[in-house]
């Protein structure tokens, strides 16, 4: 989190200042399809916990990442509760180890993970 103080002017009652957080980008949108074909878009906060609702609209995507040691690859879905799924599919080399999530203050920046058992991380940029 970037934070810049201000100083602004000179108040009756004496000087005061404050502190705010500066965004360091507009949040990441994820939409995945469930088995129902119902759009879901998943969005970080900035504790890196992962949030999912269901929509109406939206660009799905697939979302194949492999683990850390980029030896196994796993597919991200949704089932049809919102929960976040990994499926083990054919390892590719070329698929990323993780996806940039910003979250949607805008304030933080997540890598969304996969382990090699199929487990999802959050981890800060």
């Amino acid at each position: 989190m970037r934070l810049r103080q201000i100083h602004p002017p000179r108040v009756a009652g004496g000087p005061f200042s404050f502190v705010y957080s500066t965004p360091i980008a507009s949040g990441t949108l994820l939409y995945l399809i469930d088995s129902n074909s119902v759009l879901w878009k998943v969005t970080i906060d900035d504790s890196g916990l992962l949030h999912s609702v269901s929509v109406v609209s939206g660009t799905q995507r697939t979302l194949i990442l492999n683990n850390p040691g980029n030896t196994v690859s796993w597919q991200i879905g949704i089932n049809t509760s919102g929960e976040l799924t990994t499926t083990s599919v054919g390892y590719n080399s070329s698929y990323p180890t993780t996806l940039t999530l910003v979250s949607m203050t805008g304030l933080t920046a997540w890598n969304l993970g996969v382990t090699t058992a199929g487990l999802l991380t959050t981890t800060q940029v």
